[in-house]
């Protein structure tokens, strides 16, 4: 029994932070909190992901300390504002020789344990928790990655790449409070993912949300509530 009050009121604090404007929150604050929850965050780690929005020194994101109090002497200025994915290359890793002067040993193992994600994957994470959080109660998803969509359907598995986003995707998917569909189809049917990736390589904020859709949308649906079909071709030896 214990547990499972610890449990409820973890995550109760959890709604109290992300859902701070809510009226059931507010009086709560008030009450409980004389409007002051910064305790609420103590013990809180960070999902890196993709490591854009995570500060490399000052987020708790290795465990529940930040970075900035393991260090071994003063953080340059030129390196206080980095991100965690500023500090990471995709072809070769963490950038050790930009901060393993800086931190403790114990602290250097914790980052090595960590590995920045980047792809569809997260992309699709993302797009699940936009839905999630504008309320929406039923959601049909179109993947044309049929690996993506055979890790979100198969059991979890602790240790496989990925596993932390894979299991956020299982738990958004598989909640009570709404009904997701996935459906696989090929890329020729899912045209509007290929111009918004082009239009995100542009971009210069993170996430663009459009309340009504833009012109090449209008015509892809357009084509879709007419029934036009673009069969794939293939080759047969």
């Amino acid at each position: 029994m214990r547990e499972t009050n610890t449990a409820f009121l973890t995550k109760l604090g959890w709604r109290l932070i992300v859902e701070k404007d809510k009226l059931w929150s507010q009086v709560l604050r008030a009450k409980y909190c004389n409007n002051r929850a910064k305790f609420l965050k103590q013990g809180l780690r960070a999902e890196v992901g993709n490591g854009r929005r995570t500060l490399f020194w000052y987020h708790n994101w290795v465990d529940t300390t930040p970075l900035c109090q393991h260090t071994l002497q003063e953080i340059p200025p030129h390196l206080q504002d980095n991100t965690v994915e500023e500090m990471w290359d995709a072809s070769s890793g963490w950038k050790w020789n930009v901060f393993v002067e800086l931190l403790s040993d114990e602290a250097l193992k914790k980052v090595a344990v960590y590995e920045i994600t980047q792809g569809e994957d997260n992309e699709d994470q993302l797009g699940l928790r936009i839905a999630w959080d504008a309320g929406h109660t039923k959601l049909e998803v179109m993947l044309d990655s049929q690996i993506t969509m055979q890790k979100v359907q198969q059991p979890y598995k602790k240790h496989q790449p990925l596993h932390f986003i894979i299991k956020e995707c299982q738990a958004l998917v598989s909640s009570c409070e709404w009904e997701v569909k996935l459906h696989h189809c090929y890329r020729e049917a899912n045209r509007a993912v290929n111009h918004f990736a082009n239009l995100g390589v542009d971009q210069n904020t993170p996430i663009v949300l459009y309340e009504t859709p833009l012109m090449f949308a209008l015509s892809i649906l357009f084509e879709d509530v007419s029934g036009v079909s673009w069969p794939r071709t293939i080759s047969i030896e």
